[in-house]
């Protein structure tokens, strides 16, 4: 059974990750 919850929160991760290397810059 696959768990797509799971993958739900490394996909924000990246997303939140991004945006905040665009802050940054």
């Amino acid at each position: 059974s696959r768990y797509p919850h799971f993958r739900a929160p490394t996909d924000r991760s990246v997303e939140l990750l991004s945006l905040h290397k665009i802050l940054l810059i």
